[in-house]
């Protein structure tokens, strides 16, 4: 059985929040504190939607035997939720 270990208990490296969402780091990324509230929340939203459609993709792919699509899909849902996070970080930074 797998446990989750407490955020306490994780190596100093994995609490840094670059190494949990690569894309915190780029400069663009930064761009995302000049946006208002109100359009950071519609664009992690947007963000939000399309990782649960890749996600959706992703599974059907893989049903399908089709695995190259769905290491695609993963990676745009993985993406989508990265991009999602960045924008809502970006109002608390």
């Amino acid at each position: 059985m797998i446990h989750a270990r407490s955020l306490a208990a994780q190596p100093a490296l994995a609490r840094l929040a670059a190494s949990r969402n690569p894309l915190l780091e780029l400069p663009s990324a930064r761009r995302l504190h000049d946006l208002d509230p109100a359009t950071r929340a519609i664009v992690a939203d947007i963000f939000t939607d399309m990782a649960k459609e890749a996600d959706r993709l992703a599974e059907l792919s893989w049903r399908r035997r089709k695995a190259p699509m769905a290491a695609y899909w993963r990676a745009v849902c993985t993406y989508g939720r990265h991009f999602a996070r960045a924008v809502r970080r970006a109002g608390r930074a």
